[in-house]
């Protein structure tokens, strides 16, 4: 089976509810999430590491990866929070003061609290993270994204636009993006979303958006592709 999960803001109950209510085999199921398990505490740095020590659970890059993404190695490459200014580009630079700016220093603190491999393997494996997913099941396609796809053109290969396209900008849930493939994303939680229910999966106009506001004391999601089944923790 191919689960595929919203981001988990940093709820680690919720996260290991799912995978227990999932009950995920190594052997015959996979399971996505949709970027933002890091955010702007130390329990996403937890979700990571579990991450990390499984050979089935996978995710596509969200903002708050692609923050971190920037931000970690440069931090190790000064040897302090402070000093890393020095080093990071103008670009980097802004992604950082805006992740401070929303609380990310305590997510900091937690990476240099990991032992000097366990950084190094965070470093990797973020950088292992792939901007998109593209999933085929069951004579449907599906395509998994963070947010959402900016800039969007019909035709235009996914391959061609830059990793930013599909953390930095919503998905727009009023049009269809493909004709014959569904978009998943959980940036926007679906309260937000017209014709959607508050903690509630959406699912509409080649849609599936899996945001039920667990970063707000909401629930988290899941849907398995095969059979298209929901599951909220």
């Amino acid at each position: 089976m191919i689960y595929v999960m919203g981001g988990t803001y940093e709820n680690k109950e919720k996260y290991f509810q799912m995978l227990k209510k999932l009950n995920i085999s190594d052997e015959n199921d996979s399971l996505f999430l949709l970027g933002n398990i890091i955010g702007y505490g130390k329990d996403g740095l937890k979700i990571l590491c579990d991450m990390m020590y499984r050979t089935n659970v996978y995710s596509v890059l969200g903002l708050h990866e692609y923050y971190a993404r920037a931000i970690f190695p440069k931090i190790l490459e000064a040897g302090a929070v402070d000093e890393c200014l020095s080093v990071l580009s103008d670009d980097a630079k802004e992604l950082f003061g805006k992740w401070l700016k929303n609380g990310g220093y305590a997510a900091v603190e937690a990476f240099l609290a990991l032992e000097s491999e366990e950084r190094e393997s965070v470093i990797d494996f973020l950088s292992e993270f792939a901007p998109f997913e593209e999933l085929e099941l069951n004579g449907k396609d599906f395509v998994l994204a963070s947010a959402g796809i900016r800039n969007f053109e019909e035709g235009k290969a996914l391959e061609d636009y830059d990793e930013a396209d599909f953390v930095l900008q919503p998905a727009d849930y009023s049009k269809v993006y493909f004709k014959d493939k569904f978009l998943i994303t959980a940036l926007v939680p679906t309260e937000k979303i017209p014709g959607a229910s508050a903690g509630r999966v959406y699912s509409g106009k080649k849609h599936l958006a899996l945001n039920c506001s667990v970063g707000t004391a909401g629930r988290l999601c899941a849907v398995c592709l095969d059979t298209m089944k929901v599951y909220y923790c």
